[in-house]
């Protein structure tokens, strides 16, 4: 539940018309008082993609922490490797 609210936060009001969220400022600080709280990795990864297409360069460092994060053991169900591919894509967005 909190992935999906952070997901649909991050594009809130964007279309092709307007390609910027309606509520940046506020948004970005949900997501990022939610990234620096969460420990599970649904909404961890939503968080980090979010930051990117809130394209705000203060969200730059606080992604960066993730950076060598295994958030699940090996061989465990839900193992992600890592939070590096919405690192990725939200980096991206900086170049």
């Amino acid at each position: 539940m909190r992935a999906r609210g952070i997901d649909v936060l991050a594009q809130f009001g964007k279309t092709v018309e307007h390609p910027t969220n309606s509520f940046p400022d506020e948004s970005y600080s949900v997501v990022t008082n939610l990234l620096m709280g969460e420990r599970d990795v649904r909404p961890l990864n939503s968080a980090i993609a979010a930051l990117g297409h809130l394209d705000d360069p203060r969200a730059v460092p606080l992604i960066a922490q993730f950076l060598h994060i295994r958030v699940l053991k090996p061989g465990s169900p839900l193992h992600v490797p890592s939070v590096r591919f919405p690192m990725t894509l939200s980096a991206w967005k900086r170049f």
